[in-house]
This record gives C-alpha cells, structure tokens and sequence, in this order.
C-alpha cells in the first residue's frame, strides 16, 4: 500500500477528552444540527452554521460562514485560508479551539460522506447520514 496524507481537527475539550473529526471531502462546524460537526448550543460564540473545511487535492481550506463571532487561524481572523500542520483553529474568540493535522496513513482512503443539501436532508428526514 502507499502511504497518503490525511487531515484532522483535534478539538480541546475543556475537561473532556479532546474529539478528532475527520476531515473529508468537505466538513461544516456550527450549532445547527444540519452541520458535519455540531457544538452545543452552550457555545455561544460558535454560530448557527460556522465555518467549513474543504479538502480538495491534498490541501485542507477553512471557510468562515458569516459567522457572528469569526473564525481564527493562528490568533488571525480569516474569512479563508488555507490551514498547515499545527494551525490552532478557534471557532470565536472565546469559543471551542482545536489543532490541524495531517498525518500519514497506509489505509485506502475513506468514502466521501454526504454533505450539503443532501446530508442535511437526510439529517432532516431521517435523523441520520443518508448513504
């Protein structure tokens, strides 16, 4: 097998063990549940639908989403940029934060999840990811 680079966030988590999300294809991060990954809504600085992260040729780019509070790549508002290994990502200033990686891998690549229109309708209708 040959080996590939893969994306993740790994997200703090204020007490909690930290949470990896996968990066693949493209991820949205926000409150609402229509999101790819969904905060609580405790997070007050974190908006309805926040940021996005597209992985496209073997680069990683976040996308902020009109978010209320911003979105931060290394203490540096960003409306899009393209994230590096060891980035800090802030959802808000005072909100969830979480590191960029990439790491290495021999595993075949993951298929692509549903996302957009069509993971949120199956989110909406179903309550689950529609394959």
């Amino acid at each position: 097998m040959s080996e590939r680079t893969s994306g993740r966030l790994v997200l703090d988590g204020a007490g909690e063990p930290p949470r990896v999300v996968r990066l693949v294809g493209s991820v949205s991060f926000g409150r609402n549940q229509g999101n790819d990954h969904v905060f609580g809504e405790d997070e007050a600085a974190v908006s309805a639908v926040h940021a996005t992260i597209v992985q496209q040729r073997g680069r990683y780019t976040i996308r902020d989403e009109a978010s209320t509070s911003g979105t931060f790549v290394n203490a540096h508002r960003v409306s899009e940029q393209e994230l590096r290994d060891g980035d800090l990502v802030e959802f808000g200033l005072d909100g969830p934060s979480g590191r960029f990686q990439t790491v290495l891998t021999d595993e075949p690549p993951p298929a692509a999840e549903p996302s957009g229109l069509l993971a949120r309708i199956g989110r909406a209708l179903f309550g689950r990811r529609v394959d």
